[in-house]
């Protein structure tokens, strides 16, 4: 396999690499100026030609690359659960030093939100997605059980056994999920704006979810 490997490597031409960069920086530059749009505009109001536009490119390098609009945003979307799926593998390996459940759910859901908001644009288009079909997108669900993996994770470094179920994994991913979703989606205006009061507020309610 090695053998194989640079023997395929040899064959490509030194000029490969420098068109390698140019197309991953225009990727890039597509992608930033779209999160920029789709978290001011939504994805109904954001047109092909306007992330051309604020990104410096054309329109048919856009069509090229992606295909569609909706090409685009699984695609950045998809960016957005490798990070998040990072960052809950994360918390999992550090659950072996941490000591105590309220300051590790803590910093989870502040974790989850800071997430979000760097990712707002393409999550708020998702939410365009679901409402539009009342469909939960196949990324989305592969969040969302990431999410029960690391609360059960999370319950069996913590909690005695006996004392919690499944149920409970299940309900506090729905709890940390949801919140801080639809927080940064502005979409709980009644939710405390104080940063720390708020994700102690949802520290307590996962706690409480984990031992169903």
């Amino acid at each position: 396999f090695v053998c194989h490997y640079f023997a395929r490597m040899k064959k490509i031409s030194p000029s490969s690499k420098p068109v390698q960069a140019r197309s991953k920086l225009t990727e890039r530059r597509f992608l930033k100026a779209f999160n920029e749009l789709l978290r001011i505009h939504g994805f109904a109001a954001t047109t092909i030609d306007s992330v051309a536009e604020l990104s410096g490119q054309t329109r048919s390098a856009f069509l090229k690359r992606f295909g569609s609009k909706q090409g685009a945003l699984e695609t950045l979307f998809a960016k957005y659960c490798e990070d998040a799926i990072g960052a809950m593998h994360d918390a999992v390996l550090e659950l072996e030093n941490a000591s105590k459940l309220q300051p590790t759910l803590l910093s989870i859901s502040q974790r989850y939100e800071a997430l979000l908001e760097t990712h707002k644009g393409s999550n708020r288009a998702m939410q365009e997605h679901f409402l539009k079909g009342l469909e939960a997108h196949e990324l989305t669900k592969g969040i969302f059980r990431e999410g029960v993996e690391m609360m059960k994770h999370i319950q069996k470094r913590f909690l005695d056994d006996g004392t919690y179920t499944d149920q409970g994994a299940w309900a506090a991913t729905q709890i940390l999920v949801t919140l801080n979703y639809n927080y940064v989606l502005e979409a709980m205006p009644a939710f405390p704006v104080d940063h720390t009061e708020r994700h102690h507020l949802i520290a307590d309610l996962l706690q409480k979810a984990l031992y169903r």
